[in-house]
């Protein structure tokens, strides 16, 4: 039977704090639990503890199959395994150690960019919460200590660790070396006429204007969804771009700014495919100072993300095609440039259809050549801030007026070539838009009142007139009638309840209306249900 040091109890103690010497609750709860039945949460105390505190099969089942039979050798098989477990336990503290003493303790103070680099990289690297990392590197100080192992470097990099997410490193040895108050601190040190105070001098770091062009968003902006939007465009397509966040983190850090905070959302949300809309909101908690949530603001986010969104793809999309090279027997014409038929440039003018656009918006198109993706970028955001009046206007404008009005006031024609023997004419028409509008706008638009004072009237009494279009609706009658209407019934409630305020909610093309399609109810709007409804209420 191995003997357990003093060092090896004092580290099982740091790093399991319920630990026994003498027996295992962990393992006494897993046949507790079995015995109760409950095999899920048996299971889950098994791969989460016992698996870790012993990794060796062969020992672990000896130790379980000795204390179920109340043997005496329990102890000593236990006492060997955790002396085991110590000794692997101090292994990794000292890899950590040595990590530390390594990447950290040798950092210069005064070489600024290299500094933060590392810092935020580990940081980050241990915890989302910025203050565990200084709690994590401070135990490993006392385990440096205690294990007589490199201790003056896994102190200073300890202190470097809290320099950072402190900015000073003033408040680490006031921490560590006073107990009193900041006013006897500060007499102390004016009497003995010296300052302790060692920080990072971010006024070495210089930047171009270039350089803050694309992290600042125009000061002209100033409505808070507008900022987001802004800020969105700003960095949507170069979350990956390692250098740029770099600027981005040493930016922030000398002016004291949310902007990486911004740029580490949108990059979290688009590394781990996040929706959209949890993006933006991620985005506004860092824009909006305090509490801030707006129906109307979150409706005017989400329509003109999708439309600001649709152009980010389309020209990141323009950008990459360019960067193809074209294969050399492709690259001159048949036809000279000056000679194009009517029928090449109708085809040309198909080519470059573009989305289309919001209400009375009108936006110069100009050829930018061989212009690069920031000036694109740049360009768009140029073009956010000349409409965003206009946008603003036009998107309550669209949701009162629907389909018909967007189609009356676009500026966008598209245009399909008809070709013939001999000629080449050109159609053009108008495409059919499909109209974006959630449940909310259609109950404002039917009633002609505030949606938001009647949700919760319009979801006590709405399933009555769900009942009412379903016996307009059958098509397939039978047996199980009323069960089948009663199924189609809560799918329909569940579908408004989810899509309530849902701007752009499809329920042609929903998974829900094949349900009711399915149970043999045939509902190709939900305006009839509406409409039901707010004739009942009389509204």
């Amino acid at each position: 039977m191995r003997t357990l040091t003093e060092l090896d109890k004092k580290v099982l103690r740091a790093e399991f704090p319920q630990l026994s010497f003498s027996e295992d609750a962990d393992i006494d709860r897993y046949f507790e639990l079995r015995s109760l039945g409950d095999q899920r949460q048996a299971l889950d105390i098994y791969n989460r503890t016992l698996l870790v505190k012993y990794p060796q099969k062969e020992r672990r089942v000896l130790l379980m199959s000795y204390y179920r039979k109340r043997d005496v050798r329990f102890k000593e098989v236990l006492a060997d395994a955790l002396a085991e477990l110590a000794q692997k336990k101090i292994q990794e503290i000292k890899k950590i150690i040595d990590f530390f003493a390594a990447a950290v303790a040798p950092l210069d103070l005064t070489d600024v960019r290299t500094l933060i680099r590392v810092c935020e990289k580990i940081v980050r690297s241990i915890s989302l919460n910025r203050f565990e990392s200084v709690h994590f590197s401070r135990k490993h100080t006392h385990y440096a200590q205690w294990l007589l192992y490199r201790e003056k470097e896994m102190e200073k990099a300890a202190d470097i660790i809290r320099m950072y997410v402190t900015d000073t490193l003033s408040s680490v040895r006031t921490f560590r070396q006073e107990s009193h108050t900041r006013a006897t601190y500060g007499f102390c040190t004016e009497a003995h006429g010296t300052d302790t105070s060692s920080t990072i001098d971010f006024s070495q770091l210089v930047f171009t204007a270039e350089q803050v062009r694309t992290i600042e968003i125009a000061k002209t902006i100033t409505k808070i969804e507008d900022r987001v939007l802004a800020y969105a465009i700003k960095y949507w397509h170069r979350y990956d771009d390692r250098a740029f966040e770099n600027t981005v983190l040493l930016y922030s850090r000398k002016y004291k700014t949310h902007h990486y905070n911004i740029f580490h959302s949108i990059k979290t949300g688009r590394s781990h495919q996040w929706k959209d809309e949890d993006i933006l909101h991620l985005v506004l908690a860092h824009v909006a100072s305090g509490y801030y949530y707006s129906i109307s603001g979150d409706l005017y986010l989400q329509r003109n993300w999708h439309w600001l969104k649709a152009r980010l793809v389309e020209r990141a999309e323009h950008h990459h095609q360019k960067g193809k090279k074209v294969p050399a027997t492709h690259r001159r014409s048949s036809t000279p440039h000056a000679r194009k038929t009517a029928g090449t440039r109708a085809r040309t003018r198909a080519r470059k259809k573009e989305l289309p656009a919001l209400p009375s918006e009108k936006i110069s198109k100009k050829d930018s050549g061989e212009s690069k993706q920031k000036d694109e970028t740049a360009g768009m955001e140029r073009v956010f801030r000349h409409n965003t009046k206009n946008v603003r206007t036009c998107s309550s404008r669209a949701s009162r007026t629907g389909t018909h009005a967007e189609a009356r006031h676009s500026d966008i024609v598209t245009s399909s070539p008809v070709h013939q023997e001999g000629a080449a004419t050109v159609e053009r028409s108008s495409p059919p838009e499909e109209t974006v509008e959630s449940i909310a706008h259609i109950v404002k638009r039917i009633t002609g009142k505030d949606y938001g004072v009647y949700r919760e009237l319009f979801f006590k009494e709405v399933r009555t007139a769900i009942r009412t279009v379903l016996n307009r609706a059958t098509v397939r009658r039978g047996l199980r009638l009323r069960a089948r209407k009663n199924n189609a019934e809560d799918t329909i409630y569940h579908f408004l309840h989810t899509h309530y305020d849902d701007p752009y909610q499809r329920w042609p093309n929903s998974h829900e209306y094949q349900q009711v399609h399915t149970l043999g109810f045939s509902i190709h709007s939900l305006e009839p249900i509406i409409v039901t409804w707010a004739e009942s209420e009389g509204l």
